[in-house]
């Protein structure tokens, strides 16, 4: 099996001793939030209706409710007019939702847990199997990252019709009839304004003599190409190779560059992004050498859409790879060969199937547990 060996960055400035030049840090996202809706309605689509639903607008403990019998579903309540003000050229990251919900017995849970857009009840379902909790209890929804499967713009989330949809059921095994309540539901934003998007991600490897990279950018604009720089010292740095921007409309776009004739030892790579007005912005040092292994878990490319490669120090023992999910909840479980022979063993995961959201992999060697994030998009 051939192995690549690298140092993975994602925009953390690192203090290398020998390189004297200062990276440039990443802006955050902006959040605006919380928003609580200003209006309800009610769309009876099955037979149990919702009672008092004006109340869910406010955090009072004044509850909107619906008595459930045992395997009913109740109509659902939409909530919107959330008076959002993003600004026009933001870029949407993710939609959180915070839900205040309790019930008067056993048995309630989601039914529809979905975002109200352009009038339309869509995106990707978040309603969870687990029951309500008897004392009312705030739950959330999505995340800074997730944008609910949709192609969120400003414009439709700033609409008055911009909210969230909820319905929920009453199990057949209950023994009893149960009250669903909510107290309130709050809606929170996650954006970047174009000024503050650039690389998302940047990976260098030594592989088969030859050192690859690779790069994406959350938004390129004002973006007209790149350079990739080497440098040995920081001080003398040189051009070894330039990459036009891809001509697709895309928020987010994937690059790579082949050094095919890297320095012996340890050298250091960056992205140089050029802009459209003739200025440019020089992203982190990365660090590769033409001898280095990997000493932990190393995930990528990340964020991924299909494939995720794995890649963890060897000890001739087969491994188990674990992903679980946000909840906690194992969504995969794979047992991977490894091989005595090689420092590094590198395994391809297929996550095609995997929902959009922030994963956890766990790969145990039989003497160590090695951890990482990634992100599903």
């Amino acid at each position: 099996m051939r192995t690549k060996n690298y140092i993975q960055s994602k925009l953390t400035t690192t203090l290398i001793a020998v390189i004297l030049i200062s990276a440039i840090a990443p802006v955050s996202a902006q959040i605006e939030s919380p928003h609580h809706g200003l209006s309800t309605v009610v769309i009876a689509n099955h037979y149990p209706t919702w009672q008092n639903a004006a109340s869910i607008c406010f955090a009072d403990k004044q509850f909107a409710s619906v008595a459930l019998g045992r395997g009913q579903a109740s109509d659902t309540i939409e909530i919107g007019n959330f008076r959002f003000n993003i600004p026009n050229d933001a870029v949407i990251e993710g939609i959180t939702i915070t839900v205040n919900k309790g019930s008067s017995n056993n048995g309630i849970s989601d039914n529809t847990i979905k975002l109200v857009y352009n009038g339309t009840v869509c995106g990707t379902e978040h309603a969870n199997m687990q029951e309500w909790p008897l004392n009312a209890q705030t739950f959330t929804y999505g995340g800074e990252n997730d944008q609910w499967g949709l192609s969120l713009t400003p414009a439709n989330i700033n609409s008055y019709s911009f909210g969230i949809a909820i319905s929920v059921a009453n199990s057949f095994s209950s023994l009893d009839s149960s009250k669903a309540n909510i107290d309130y539901v709050n809606i929170s934003v996650n954006y970047k304004r174009p000024g503050e998007l650039g690389l998302t991600e940047f990976i260098a490897y030594f592989d088969d003599g030859e050192v690859n990279t690779d790069w994406t950018m959350a938004s390129q604009n004002d973006c007209a190409g790149f350079a990739v720089e080497r440098t040995v010292d920081g001080m003398n740095t040189e051009i070894v190779g330039v990459v036009t921007k891809n001509n697709n409309t895309d928020n987010s776009n994937s690059y790579s560059f082949v050094d095919k004739a890297p320095l012996f030892g340890t050298s250091y790579y960056r992205v140089v992004e050029r802009k459209t007005d003739g200025t440019s912005q020089a992203f982190d040092w990365v660090a590769v050498s033409t001898d280095q292994k990997v000493s932990n878990l190393l995930l990528y490319p990340n964020p991924t859409g299909n494939e995720l490669t794995v890649k963890f120090p060897s000890n001739g023992q087969p491994a188990t790879l674990m992903v679980m999910d946000e909840k906690g909840s194992v969504v995969m479980n794979q047992t991977i060969p490894s091989f005595s022979n090689t420092d590094n063993t590198t395994y391809i995961q297929d996550v095609s199937s995997l929902s959009q959201g922030i994963y956890m992999v766990v790969i145990n060697n039989g003497e160590k547990n090695f951890t990482d994030k990634f992100v599903k998009k």
